[in-house]
């Protein structure tokens, strides 16, 4: 039998249990509910005496170290066995395959030899201590033969190719010049007659032989077989692109040497140019000097009694007679005013023209002060009818004449900076017209007197060069009158003013200096 006391105690101890665990979950619950007093933010929590123990802040900025750049390692270069080592050699009479199969068998190289080389060559060598290079050159400088060190491996071959760059214009310059008269040339028909003076300088893109550079390049770099002075060998050949100022070359080591120093040669010596200042004068000659300049007197009032800075007529190497005569000095100021002094005592002086032209080695330089003449000329054509009757139709052209001062120069520099000038001056100017009648048609000309020469002088670098000589003559009418009285028809041009006619000889100077530049 259970004890009734033990289920009574079991029973009120369960429900204190069921007592007691509602009562413990709701003071949790209400301990969880409460709400905590927020600070505002920014507030600090820190009592009063731990910020005051506590240290300042060091508020100043905190830099850090520089990078340090790193330097990439470059990777040493390997060097090969040979390179630190020299060899000697001594063969007599051998062939050149021998030879370099014992120079390759000793620097532990591979040796390949084109199919061009002539290995039956017979060489004799002897060198000491001697490079692998210095060796090869040795051996093959005879043969004119490459070589090729590549590694460990050598290669002997007889054509190489190289590229020379060659920069200098397509133009073909063509300074052509005809002297005479008559600038106009032909009017009206073909005549053996007529007078001319020109001087023209044409330039076109065209395989023009006539001062073609590249044209004679090509003439050059041709082989010797074809016997025309050719710089290659048998079997070397050369392209050229004009366009891109390239030229090409395959051939062996001499022959391209040859034709490097012709290429420098050339290139350099079409490189060199010369500043021409010149000064075109006329001296309108005073009643003492009709004849001309007194060159004995401007020589005087230049250099004084001293001679030898004069030189003379002969001297200065001119190929003209008009061109009478002629001196050079060395410019100084003052011996350029004591010229120019001795030239206005002997009449009026007039620059007409001081041009700076900086011209290149052989091409040529125009300069033209003066007029454009427009005139009216005439073509025939002929034309056939159906009945075999030819009829003549005057067609008219409009054809232009130049009035005034050309001046051409061509210029030729050697490598010691003298200069050979061709001259060619023309003097032209209008002197009337000439009227002429074809079929019914009337037409007018101009008629122009023209003075020209073709001379050729030396100069030396620095210097100047005075030419004269070439004289023309014109009528000048001057009316003179009283000042009103002139004015009244009829009785002022007989009672009151004075026509005067006079001839005026002017010659022209032309002075010249020349300076070489771009040596």
């Amino acid at each position: 039998n259970e004890n009734p006391h033990k289920s009574t105690d079991s029973f009120i101890q369960t429900k204190k249990t069921f007592i007691l665990l509602p009562l413990v979950s709701f003071l949790f619950m209400a301990a969880c509910s409460s709400h905590s007093k927020q600070l505002p933010v920014g507030q600090d929590l820190l009592p009063e005496k731990i910020k005051a123990e506590r240290p300042a802040e060091d508020r100043s900025p905190v830099y850090l170290p520089p990078i340090t750049k790193l330097r990439p390692q470059v990777a040493a270069e390997e060097r090969l066995p040979y390179e630190d080592r020299l060899f000697s050699l001594l063969i007599k009479n051998a062939d050149l395959e021998s030879v370099l199969f014992g120079l390759a068998q000793q620097a532990d190289l591979n040796l390949v030899i084109d199919k061009d080389v002539d290995t039956s060559t017979i060489v004799s060598v002897k060198f000491e201590n001697l490079s692998i290079k210095d060796a090869l050159e040795n051996i093959l400088a005879p043969c004119s033969y490459f070589y090729t060190l590549k590694g460990n491996f050598l290669r002997i071959h007889a054509m190489e190719t190289r590229i020379f760059p060659f920069n200098y214009p397509l133009m073909s310059n063509k300074p052509n010049s005809d002297l005479g008269g008559d600038v106009l040339g032909n009017v009206g028909g073909e005549t053996d007659t007529d007078l001319k003076g020109e001087f023209s300088i044409e330039n076109e893109v065209e395989n023009e032989e006539h001062l073609d550079i590249w044209e004679q390049i090509e003439k050059a770099l041709v082989p010797k077989e074809k016997k025309q002075g050719g710089l290659l060998s048998e079997k070397g050949m050369a392209v050229i692109n004009r366009m891109a100022g390239i030229i090409v070359v395959t051939d062996k080591k001499d022959n391209l040497l040859v034709v490097e120093k012709f290429l420098h040669k050339l290139e350099s010596s079409l490189r060199r140019q010369v500043i021409i200042e010149a000064k075109i004068i006329t001296v309108t000659l005073n009643n003492q000097h009709q004849y001309g300049i007194d060159w004995e007197f401007v020589q005087q009032r230049v250099f004084g009694d001293s001679e030898g800075e004069f030189s003379i007529g002969t001297n200065l190497g001119t190929g003209s007679e008009l061109f009478n005569m002629g001196i050079s000095f060395t410019r100084g100021s003052k011996k350029y005013s004591a010229l120019l002094d001795a030239l206005a005592i002997q009449g009026n002086i007039n620059v007409l023209s001081a041009p700076r032209l900086n011209v290149l080695n052989n091409q040529s330089a125009l300069m033209n002060v003066g007029q454009t003449i427009p005139y009216v000329d005439f073509e025939l054509e002929q034309t056939t009818d159906n009945f075999g009757r030819v009829e003549s139709t005057v067609v008219p052209t409009i054809q232009r004449a130049q009035a005034g001062i050309t001046l051409g120069i061509t210029p030729q520099i050697d490598e010691n900076n003298t200069t050979i000038l061709h001259i060619v001056p023309i003097i032209s100017d209008l002197s009337g017209e000439y009227e002429f009648v074809f079929d019914d048609n009337s037409f007018t000309v101009p008629v122009i007197n023209v003075r020209a020469t073709d001379t050729v002088i030396r100069i030396a670098d620095g210097e100047t060069v005075v030419l004269g000589g070439l004289i023309t003559e014109h009528t000048e009418d001057t009316v003179k009158r009283i000042p009103l009285l002139g004015d009244i028809p009829i009785f002022g041009k007989f009672f009151f003013s004075n026509q005067l006619r006079s001839n005026l000889r002017k010659e022209m100077v032309i002075i010249l200096d020349a300076k070489v530049v771009g040596i």
